[in-house]
Parts: C-alpha cells; structure tokens; sequence
C-alpha cells in the first residue's frame, strides 16, 4: 500500500511540476579508457575513464555527429540544436520519434550547466530507447536508458529530405546517395569540428564556476 501511495504521489508530483518520471537505465562499469559501452548500426559508444570534464575527449555530442557521418553520411552540427549542414536534409522536431532521430536536452531545461545529447534506438509507449556518450552514474556507463518524451527538458529531432525521400535506417547502415561523397559534405564536417571545440571551451568555463 505504502509503494502505491508513492508510485501516485511521484506521479502527481510530475504532472504538477512539469518533469518526467525519472528514466531507467543498466549501469555498467567502465573499464579503462576508450572503454565501449554500446554499439547501435555499428556504431560505438565510447566513455572516458573516470566521470565527464569538459576537457574530456569523448562528448556527448560528438556520438551524434560521428553517427550521422558514418550511418547516413550527413554532417550534423551539434551546437544549440542540432543542424544539419548537409544540402538537402533538415532536422525537425517530431513528437514520433524512430531509430537514428537525435535526442537533445538543452542545459537551461534540464537545470544542468552543459547540454545532452543522444541517439535514439527505440521508441515504444511513449518513451525512447537511448545509445548515448558519457552519461554517468557513479562511474558507471548508462546502456539503453528510457526517457520519457513527455519530459519537458527533452526535444527530438528527425532527418527530413528536401525534395527528395526521407532516409531511414532499414535495420542497419544507410547513406543516402545525394550525400555521399559530397564535397559540400566534407566542408560541414570541418565546421561542425569547429562547432564542438568552441563548445569544448564553453564547459571549460562553465565547469570553473561549478
């Protein structure tokens, strides 16, 4: 009776205030440096050895550029939102999300001092399956944690085709031919380099403050 009257009283409390239920995750350990706690179209996640610093190399957000580079050959940049830089794709919130959308949680929103950021693998009853870059719980690794979509410090975003068909995953890799081997391509790729090392510094800052 006691674990029903919480389980309605957090429910409440979320309802009221705004926020989600908290999400759900396994927890596994780290081990070593470059260590890869979850793989998705065959792409790893990589997380440092002891918990985020914003001199860390490996960023949340740099799991969501190296995906779409290496699965659908399109460069994103991972700075405020996430932009696509590629001709002919956009990326648009959706309230539907699908495999290979970008989860994002903007730092204002989620009462953080950095942003996070996220790859979805699932979507079912209304929450997202995450692969994701250094999300911590006490030094360990979070492997396929659910957030629900109703959490107001959570938006999704979904790549739209500009005139021309949406690319999806299809159970593994895709890359769309209007960007492969695209010029254009590579010059995206270098901004959205640029992007991540001025956020790099941003943390930097923040975190002397923290």
């Amino acid at each position: 009776m006691i674990r029903k009257r919480l389980c309605v009283c957090l429910l409440t409390v979320s309802m009221i205030f705004g926020f989600a239920l908290p999400a759900f995750a396994d927890q596994v350990a780290i081990k070593g440096r470059n260590f890869v706690a979850d793989t998705f179209c065959g792409v790893p996640a990589y997380y440092n050895r002891n918990a985020l610093t914003a001199t860390a190399r490996w960023q949340c957000n740099e799991l969501v550029v190296r995906f779409y580079r290496e699965v659908y050959g399109i460069s994103v940049l991972g700075v405020i939102k996430p932009t696509s830089l590629t001709p002919g794709y956009v990326l648009k919130k959706t309230k539907t999300p699908k495999p290979g959308d970008i989860f994002h949680s903007p730092a204002l929103r989620r009462g953080r001092p950095m942003d996070h950021w996220a790859i979805v693998k699932s979507y079912s009853n209304g929450y997202v399956t995450l692969i994701e870059q250094n999300h911590h719980y006490k030094n360990k690794a979070s492997v396929n944690r659910r957030v629900a979509i109703s959490n107001k410090a959570v938006d999704i975003y979904t790549l739209v085709g500009v005139g021309q068909a949406n690319p999806t995953l299809n159970g593994g890799k895709v890359r769309p031919p209007a960007a492969k081997n695209s010029i254009v391509n590579g010059i995206g790729d270098f901004f959205a380099n640029i992007g991540d090392f001025f956020v790099s510094l941003w943390k930097g800052f923040l975190r002397l403050f923290a």
